[in-house]
């Protein structure tokens, strides 16, 4: 696609202008590098007003920020990131910029480990070169492209290990928890996936549902999942920890004993934080071996488990579609307000 870039400064340095002159082509789902000395900037054009940040690196930090869009012309594109914090940006002169483009900036990853961690859930550690390496934004996702078979699906990475470390940190290591289904194309490819297999995966694609900025200015944050639909939080919870004072409630349904997993890892990190972090596990259906929460979702489970909402509160809910509509409706009748609730 033939563009090129101005870049420029606002007049009170608080803000970084990017004009994209693109010959009235459409960026919208576009991926763009700007490399702008001594910086670079990696963001996706999600529609005509919404771009977000996948990569924005310093020569010594990493930055999350969001962006707007503002169209002037038809043939250009301006795109503005504001400042996080007055403090955080080097303002240092521009030397020179680069513009490209990429679908999804899929790069070649080696399949390192497979093991089960749950009935038809398979970790996988996988490792893309150091150059490679990337920032994995709060609540993102990675789309993986399955060979021969033509298809895409999205999955979110999880933490190699519960540490407290900084999330915003450029890794080349990643691990997934994916959850295979009968007679799926896709399931059977990835089941077959062995230690030395390559596979294609997508730069980190930033959540278009989540309000990172309600989240970190909560006292209160509650997550609802539903099976798989757990993956996001583990990470989220690691971030909240380390970089907030909230408190933090978590509440992961599963059909059957056998479906469970990031339990042991989660009533550690629990223990670890006994002040901050509460974690539940609820089965739809009982089991004797399990000395926890049954029944499945409903008003009185959430009621039972999590905190009266208050305005310094906010949910995030993830699951299937049907699994996060319930909730909301829960959390509604419970009192909590529609726009305090955000879904992954």
């Amino acid at each position: 696609m033939p563009a090129s870039l101005s870049c420029t400064w606002s007049q009170d340095k608080i803000m970084l202008v990017f004009t994209v002159h693109h010959s009235g082509e459409a960026l919208v789902g576009t991926v763009l590098s700007i490399f702008a000395s001594p910086l670079l900037c990696r963001f996706r054009m999600f529609s005509r007003k919404k771009a977000a940040a996948i990569q924005w690196t310093f020569p010594d930090a990493v930055i999350s920020t969001e962006a707007y869009v503002e169209h002037c012309k038809t043939d250009s594109s301006m795109v503005i990131f504001p400042k996080v914090e007055r403090t955080t940006w080097n303002l240092r002169s521009i030397s020179s910029t680069h513009l490209s483009f990429e679908e999804y900036g899929f790069k070649s990853c080696t399949v390192g480990a497979v093991s089960i961690v749950a009935q038809n859930v398979l970790r996988f550690d996988v490792e893309i070169e150091p150059s490679a390496a990337v920032s994995i934004p709060m609540g993102s996702h990675m789309v993986w492209k399955l060979g021969e078979l033509n298809l895409l699906r999205c999955y979110s990475p999880v933490p190699s290990e519960m540490q407290l470390v900084d999330l915003g940190r450029f890794v080349n290591k990643l691990t997934f928890m994916i959850k295979l289904y009968p007679d799926s194309a896709s399931s059977k490819y990835i089941g077959q996936l062995k230690a030395g297999k390559v596979v294609e995966v997508s730069d980190p694609l930033p959540s278009l549902t989540l309000n990172t900025q309600r989240l970190i200015e909560s006292t209160q944050v509650t997550l609802i999942s539903g099976g798989t639909g757990i993956n996001p939080f583990p990470r989220l919870v690691l971030s909240l920890l380390k970089s907030t004072s909230a408190s933090i409630d978590l509440v992961a349904f599963f059909r059957k004993l056998q479906d469970v997993f990031w339990r042991d890892e989660l009533l550690q990190l629990s223990s670890s934080f006994p002040n901050r972090l509460r974690v539940s596990f609820v089965l739809d259906e009982a089991d004797p071996k399990w000395t926890s929460y049954c029944g499945g979702l409903n008003s009185d489970i959430l009621a039972r488990l999590l905190p009266t909402f208050s305005e310094m509160a906010c949910a995030c809910v993830c699951g299937k579609e049907g699994f996060c509509d319930m909730v909301k409706r829960y959390l509604n009748e419970l009192g909590w307000y529609e726009d305090a609730i955000t879904t992954l």
